[in-house]
């Protein structure tokens, strides 16, 4: 099920925390830390993988969620318009 385009991306350095991508908005739908996801790039690359930490991004006009990833994503590796799928849909009643 396809769940959002990644917006932007980029890296934590310094905390060793890894790559975090922003979607472009949010399906009516809500996921957790583990929750496994598919990243497919507009150039056809497909990559399994999960959410390591779900966070908040506090702009001037807006909150954001964004997600972190696992150490071996890197910043380069989501390109812009990436989608994001959920392997499988989160239990409605654990979520963040």
């Amino acid at each position: 099920m396809l769940f959002a385009k990644v917006e932007t991306s980029f890296e934590i350095e310094g905390r060793g925390r890894g790559c975090v991508i922003v979607p472009a908005f949010l399906a009516d739908l809500r996921v957790r830390v583990g929750d496994p996801i598919q990243l497919r790039t507009p150039d056809g690359r497909v990559k399994d993988t999960h959410i390591t930490a779900v966070e908040f991004l506090s702009g001037l006009d807006e909150t954001r969620l964004s997600f972190m990833l696992p150490r071996d994503i890197m910043n380069q590796d989501i390109p812009e318009a990436t989608e994001i799928w959920l392997s499988e849909i989160p239990d409605q009643n654990e979520t963040i």
